[in-house]
């Protein structure tokens, strides 16, 4: 059985793709890595790069998948320089057995592209989403659309969402499954 280690900027966010993975690979173990560094800690190359190893060596995953927020949108390339260049200092660290989640703009995007079970979660209408990578701010937006929109309910939100739908709306996540099973095949 493969092991799947998760690194991210925040634990409910390694954890809604852990559930969002565990749907397509339910034969795998994952693996959280560095659980206590938040956001832009993981820009800290130095502490965090030490960490990581030391956990790297410890639980032995296959693979790592380092998990960002671009917090931009993708055509924002100094934005995309700035994550690639850190995730190939981690990538280094973890012996090149990484490869990259990188969100467009932030995670919300994901449930913005199956926005249907956000509106049955919270008892709302909802409007439909292309394209949710190309929203600014996806919390904000789900923040406008409930008020009661509360982070720690995505966890329960990404049990919920359509895998097909994630893939077909979100490119960006598409991309990566295909780099995902290419990793662990």
């Amino acid at each position: 059985m493969k092991k799947i280690g998760l690194v991210g900027e925040a634990p409910h966010d390694t954890r809604c793709i852990e559930v969002v993975l565990s749907k397509i690979f339910p034969d795998f173990t994952y693996l959280t890595l560095l659980n206590n560094i938040h956001g832009s800690q993981l820009d800290q190359q130095q502490p965090t790069k030490r960490l990581l190893r030391i956990e790297y060596e410890l639980k032995k995953p296959d693979l790592v998948v380092i998990i960002r927020d671009l917090d931009s949108l993708h055509s924002d390339r100094n934005k995309k320089k700035q994550r690639l260049e850190i995730f190939n200092a981690f990538k280094s660290i973890v012996d090149k057995k990484a490869i990259f989640l990188l969100n467009i703009y932030e995670i919300e995007a994901l449930i913005l592209a199956d926005i249907e079970k956000f509106g049955s979660l919270y008892n709302c209408a909802v409007p439909e989403y292309d394209d949710p990578s190309g929203v600014i701010d996806p919390k904000g937006e789900l923040k406008k659309i409930s008020k009661r929109y509360n982070e720690v309910k995505n966890l329960e939100l990404f049990h919920l969402l359509d895998i097909d739908k994630l893939i077909a709306k979100c490119s960006y996540f598409k991309d990566f499954l295909k780099k995902f099973e290419k990793a662990v095949a």
